[in-house]
């Protein structure tokens, strides 16, 4: 099995970045099970208290995308590895998902009456 991307840039630091990158995988995880959980129970709820846990849920969510993605595009510019590609998008897809989500809320609250 081919693996999407790569951390051989770390040369003999390979390895090192397991630990990290399974915390960072369980934060990720663990918001979009809590994302999902407040999804769930938002007909069940006061709106306004509903509305901002997933505005923080989905905050959140960029927010630990940053240190990833930036740190995936320095090694992009270092080392020019075409594995770290993949890393990049990953995350910047991600971010980019939570922007398109918070634009459309936007457009949505416009369009309510006051």
């Amino acid at each position: 099995m081919d693996v999407m991307f790569s951390f051989g840039f770390l040369g003999s630091e390979v390895g090192s970045e397991r630990e990290t990158v399974r915390f960072w995988g369980g934060c990720s995880i663990a918001l979009g099970i809590a994302l999902l959980g407040a999804l769930a129970v938002r007909s069940r709820s006061r709106e306004s208290v509903n509305d901002m846990l997933l505005v923080s849920f989905l905050a959140l969510i960029f927010l630990i995308q940053i240190p990833a993605f930036g740190l995936w595009m320095l090694m992009l510019l270092v080392t020019g590895s075409a594995g770290t590609w993949a890393g990049a998008i990953i995350h910047g897809v991600v971010m980019a998902g939570v922007c398109l989500a918070f634009v459309a809320a936007r457009k949505d609250l416009a369009k309510r009456p006051a």
